[in-house]
């Protein structure tokens, strides 16, 4: 007998333990299959969360510590049980995308389990419960010991009291064990054994939740009223992203749109000196466009601070400081919507205003580095010899070089194209006298990274007379980006 012709009854049985991808892809092959299982949003919801755990739309990238600033984290893909849509991470909040209920589960994890939950009745379909698999009772004590093993991994010694709980967690490796030899275990085996457990406890839990992940828009629509910004300009936060300076955060990228193109340099600087040079993590956040209803990075309503500890939140002060209101934000317009209603010559405007600040700042930032950096290799260079022949040498070329470098963020482009020169100077005289005494400074890190920053100065200076002469090219920039977290 052909399958489609098959009774209702043997039907209901092959479909209840089909996949979540094959209930709907057979519900879709013809009218018969359509009436049989009559597929809901739950079912729907269901092959959405097994889509997104295939190659296409999984990257495969670790479920810890920072995976997100992969390359594939662009690539991958979640899905909305709001508007059943896989998307980029650029449309969910932190917590739809990191917590460990919401996350993708590993195909070892028991949320990974795609099969449906589909079940017929003699009354009508009805749906098939829990949409994760049930958690006992068992499981349940399981999971509120794994609190405990927190705060008993690193005791010493071990209590009584701290063994039997910890047994009743269910650690195997334990029940075998007297409590002497527990207490005596090395801290590396106690651990490694807190640690297995742990992943396991973990696994359980991984990707529970899911089917209660929505997307900005769909949160917004269920619940306008948010924690952050107003009704008609909503923000959420997202994802905690590294950029090597505030220019880079809130206009990335921006010179591919002009002539002069940044240098490729490796590092500018070591991360034990300044700072806000060295690069950090900032914060990022999506905002709803009360125009064009879009969620887009904030950076695409030119709002931004000075500092990686800046909030868009009421009364914190913008770059420009300006305080924040409810006013301020509701009238905010994202790049696109603001060009339509004001023109491409005042986005040009606004953004060389903001563009010009970051130079600025990153400038002096510059000028301070450089002027510390020569001041650390004389530093070092206190400890040669005297006598030595080089030494006087050495210290009158580092002092001509310091002394412009004290003014200098008023030199211009042609004076600082001479000070590399000396610098690859004095860089082969120092190198010239450690292979001579046998010594090192450790001057070699040092004296790229000046030519680096060299470089950079260049470059910048450049690119600042540039941009203020091409201000269309910025909105070009602008305007073609998608105001998503792309870097």
């Amino acid at each position: 007998m052909p399958f489609p012709f098959l009774p209702n009854e043997i039907l209901h049985r092959i479909v209840a333990d089909l996949d979540s991808i094959s209930l709907i892809s057979l519900s879709q092959t013809s009218v018969r299959f359509r009436q049989v299982i009559k597929p809901g949003k739950r079912e729907f919801v269901e092959r959405l969360l097994a889509l997104e755990c295939t190659e296409p739309f999984d990257a495969g990238f670790a479920q810890r510590s920072g995976w997100w600033t992969y390359e594939s984290w662009k690539s991958t893909r979640w899905a909305c049980s709001g508007c059943l849509k896989l998307l980029s991470h650029s449309h969910f909040d932190n917590r739809s995308l990191l917590r460990r209920g919401y996350r993708k589960p590993p195909p070892e994890a028991p949320a990974a389990n795609t099969l449906t939950t589909w079940k017929p009745s003699l009354y009508g379909k009805k749906w098939g419960g829990r949409v994760g698999a049930y958690v006992s009772r068992e499981a349940r004590r399981r999971r509120y010991h794994y609190y405990l093993l927190h705060i008993y991994e690193h005791q010493d010694p071990m209590t009584a009291e701290a063994i039997l709980q910890m047994r009743d967690a269910g650690i195997e490796a334990l029940e075998e064990l007297t409590e002497e030899q527990i207490r005596l275990c090395p801290d590396e085996a106690r651990s490694a054994v807190f640690d297995k457990v742990m992943e396991d406890l973990e696994l359980e839990d991984m990707g529970t939740k899911r089917h209660f992940r929505r997307c900005n828009e769909c949160r917004y629509q269920k619940n306008p009223v948010g924690r952050r910004g107003t009704l008609a300009f909503p923000i959420q936060i997202s994802l905690n992203l590294y950029f090597a300076t505030p220019l880079d955060r809130y206009f990335p990228t921006y010179w591919e749109f002009f002539v002069n193109k940044r240098p490729v340099f490796h590092k500018i600087v070591q991360e034990h000196y300044l700072g806000r040079l060295i690069g950090q993590h900032w914060q990022m956040y999506m905002a709803r466009c009360p125009g064009c209803q879009k969620w887009q990075e904030i950076r695409a309503f030119r709002l931004g601070g000075k500092l990686t500890s800046w909030k868009p939140v009421l009364g914190h002060t913008t770059w420009e400081d300006e305080i924040i209101s409810t006013s301020l934000l509701d009238e905010a317009r994202c790049n696109i919507c603001f060009e339509k209603e004001h023109g491409r010559e005042e986005l040009g405007n606004r953004l060389l205003c903001w563009i010009h600040y970051l130079q600025e700042e990153h400038l002096r930032d510059l000028a301070s580095y450089y002027d510390r950096n020569w001041a650390s290799i004389q530093l070092r260079l206190e400890f040669i010899d005297p006598c030595a022949a080089h030494n006087e040498v050495v210290k009158q070329q580092i002092d001509d070089l310091i002394s412009p470098m004290r003014e200098a963020h008023i030199l211009d482009n042609t004076e600082m194209d001479h000070l590399t020169p000396p610098a690859q100077e004095v860089g082969r005289l120092v190198k010239e006298f450690q292979e001579k005494n046998g010594i090192s400074l450790n001057l070699k890190n040092l004296m790229d990274q000046q030519i680096n920053i060299e470089r950079l100065w260049i470059w910048l200076r450049a690119s600042m007379t540039e941009v203020q002469r091409n201000p269309d090219a910025l909105v070009c920039w602008a305007l073609a980006r998608d105001g998503s977290i792309q870097k």
